[in-house]
Formats: structure tokens, C-alpha cells, sequence
């Protein structure tokens, strides 16, 4: 008895030893692709669920371009905010794709994000009488009633990223013009997972309001982390109103979770908050990931910094395709969709180059850019 006793302790020893080294074996196995930095397909849908479009799949023959060079058309653009490359660029192209169709830019607003002042710009530039406004509302809510109005007058509407609360796509607005939100997001996860070999703590820094662009971007991040890195916990989801209050939320996320390896940030400006937190704590070993491209986050991806990775709009094609689905409303002519969508650019060391071209519609990388990469190659 004593013998098949020891027998069957020395037989589930053995068991136990296989299963953890098997075990051990599946988590050595574990392989992941490499963050794909060219994607050419959307991962999101519309805000009620619109099939997102490609730009590609929109075109104008010969004799619509002529119909819309003599239609004397005008349009106008109440941006949310313009002080960023990336709308700048946007409105950039949109306008000069539309003055080779002979229609006229009557007026470009900045709301600076406030709501109360993009009302007012909005009631400012009816005044000129547009054949389309382009807008992205800052507070869908809030500018629902002064669209409606806008909508009501005849004159058509491009939503940019956002559409406002209770407007329908097809009859009170031609359509929604959008980057690949959720693939941002996506992307952003994806990018700040391989830098961390996989493994650890992450937060998110989050943009706590109702507004589907940053809404998308923040479910795209936490959804792609949770479902395919398995050994990274994100630990911390804080959410701010105020951009000007994010270097405390950063604070805050540092003290409480002393082992945190990746903070993810709903858009750059407000990451470069948490940069300067994560400075003031000597925690520069920190790594940030997020949306949108300035030049400092290029520069910080280029040279190693604090920002490894970021998912840049496509912001030349996106004013490109909101222009395309001005004509299509003023041609009436029905869209694909009413939600159009272009797919990320996942920005990293090995591509910045590329994808600053990319995002801003060049064909020589600034000077700085150069230096930059030539640094981070040291």
C-alpha cells in the first residue's frame, strides 16, 4: 500500500511538472505580428452604425465637374478648432480641391473648442449664404438646434469627425467625413504593446465627453488591449473636460500606480500634459502612445522620446473626401455612403518619415525631421 502510494504522489508529480512545462512552453510559443504601419482597410463604423466608405470608391465624371464649375457655387468652414497641422492641412485641401471646381471659400471660423463661440460663428457665416458648411461640432448637442436652422435654410452640410445630435444623414446633412477612429485607437494599442515587450501596466488618459471621434479612438484602444494582449492590465481609465487639467489626472495616475509602464492619450496636445508629468517624476522611461501628429510628437518618435508611437490621420486624403462629398450633395448625387472613413497611419521610429509625408501631403521630409531622425540614429 505504502508502495503504490508513493507511486501514485511521484505519478501526479510528474503530472504536475509536465503541465507546468507545458505551460511554460505555450507562454514562450506566444508570438505577435508586428504592428501593421500601412493599413489600407477601416476597423470602425459610423455613428449609428453607417458602413464606412473609402474615399477610393467616390469619383466625378468629366461632365459633373463641368456641372459644378458653373454652378457658382460657395462654401464655408466653422472649424472647431484650427491651430492644429492637422486641421490646417484638412481645410487646406479641401479648399484647393474645390477652387479647381470653381467653387469659392467664403469664410473659415475657429470656435478655439468653445461651444457658445462656434454658434456664433455659425449664425456669423450664414450670413454669407454658403451652398455647404463644413463643421465638426464642438458639443453635439449644443449645435443641434443651430444646424437644424442651417439645414432648414437649404444650404447643405459636411459633418467633419462629429455630427451633431438628432440629424439625419441623407436629409439633413449629405454626410460625415471621418479618420478611421476606432482604428486609431487600434492602432495606438497595438503600437504601445510592442513596445512594451507585451507585458505590463498600462492607463488611459481619456477625453470624458459625448463626441464619437475621441469616443471611437478610446474604444478602439481599450477594446484591442483587453482582447489581444493578455499580459497587459490596463490598470487606470481617467477621464478629463478640460485639456488644461490633464497634467493632474497625469499626476494622479503616477502616484497611484508607481509600476505603470504605458500611459495612452486621447490626442497629442493633451499627451504632451502627461509628458510633462511624467518628466516632473523622473519617469521618462514611460511610454506614451496617442493620435494625431504634430511636429514634437514626430520629433519625440524620431529620437526615442517619451512618445513611441502615434496614429496619424491621413488629414490631406480626409479634406480631400469631405471636398468629394460637398459635390456629391451639391451634384445630387447619392455617396457610397454617408459615412466615408480613411484608414490610419500608425506612426513609429521605423516609418516617421513616411507617415509625416503621408499625413501632411509632401514629398521631402522638413529639414528638422531629417536632423531629428539623423539624432535618433546615434
Amino acid at each position: 500500500m505504502k508502495i503504490a502510494k508513493t507511486v501514485h504522489i511521484s505519478l501526479a508529480l510528474l503530472l504536475i511538472s509536465s503541465l507546468v512545462g507545458m505551460s511554460s512552453l505555450s507562454a514562450q510559443a506566444k508570438t505577435y505580428a508586428p504592428v501593421n504601419l500601412n493599413p489600407t482597410q477601416n476597423f470602425g463604423a459610423g455613428p449609428n452604425g453607417e458602413r464606412a466608405a473609402l474615399p477610393s470608391e467616390f469619383s466625378l465624371t468629366d461632365a459633373e465637374k463641368a456641372k459644378l464649375k458653373a454652378g457658382n457655387y460657395t462654401v464655408a468652414f466653422c472649424y472647431h478648432i484650427q491651430s492644429d497641422q492637422v486641421n490646417q492641412t484638412k481645410v487646406k485641401a479641401a479648399q484647393e480641391f474645390l477652387k479647381a471646381l470653381n467653387i469659392k471659400t467664403v469664410s473659415v471660423t475657429d470656435a478655439n473648442f468653445k461651444v457658445e463661440k462656434q454658434i456664433a460663428d455659425i449664425e456669423t457665416t450664414m450670413a454669407l449664404k454658403p451652398s455647404v458648411l463644413f463643421v465638426m461640432p464642438v458639443d453635439p448637442t449644443a449645435t443641434a438646434k443651430t444646424l437644424k436652422n442651417v439645414a432648414a435654410s437649404g444650404t447643405k452640410i459636411v459633418f467633419m469627425e462629429n455630427a451633431a445630435k438628432g440629424m439625419v444623414a441623407g436629409k439633413d446633412y449629405i454626410g460625415l467625413v471621418n479618420s478611421d477612429s476606432y482604428g486609431n485607437g487600434k492602432a495606438a494599442a497595438d503600437m504601445m504593446a510592442q513596445q512594451l515587450g507585451y507585458k505590463g501596466e498600462v492607463a488611459m488618459v481619456f477625453f470624458d465627453a459625448a463626441f464619437f471621434v475621441t469616443n471611437e479612438r478610446d474604444r478602439g484602444f481599450a477594446e484591442t488591449m483587453t482582447k489581444n494582449y493578455p499580459d497587459i492590465k490596463i490598470v487606470s481609465k481617467v477621464g478629463f473636460a478640460d485639456s488644461n487639467k490633464v497634467g493632474e489626472v497625469a499626476d494622479g495616475i503616477f502616484a497611484n500606480f508607481p509600476n505603470i509602464k504605458g500611459i495612452y492619450a486621447s490626442w497629442d496636445i493633451p499627451g504632451e500634459s502627461v509628458i510633462a508629468s511624467a518628466k516632473s517624476v523622473k519617469r521618462t522611461d514611460i511610454v506614451i502612445t496617442t493620435i494625431d501628429m504634430s511636429d514634437n510628437t514626430a520629433r519625440m518618435i524620431a529620437t526615442d522620446g517619451i512618445v513611441r508611437g502615434t496614429a496619424s490621420p491621413r488629414s490631406w486624403d480626409q479634406g480631400v473626401a469631405e471636398a468629394m462629398m460637398a459635390c456629391y450633395g451639391l451634384l445630387g448625387k447619392t455617396p457610397p455612403s454617408t459615412y466615408v472613413a480613411i484608414p490610419t497611419q500608425p506612426t513609429m521610429k521605423s516609418n516617421v518619415v513616411q507617415a509625416y509625408k503621408n499625413t501632411y501631403h509632401l514629398t521631402v521630409e522638413p529639414d528638422w525631421l531629417k536632423t531629428a531622425v539623423a539624432a535618433g540614429k546615434k
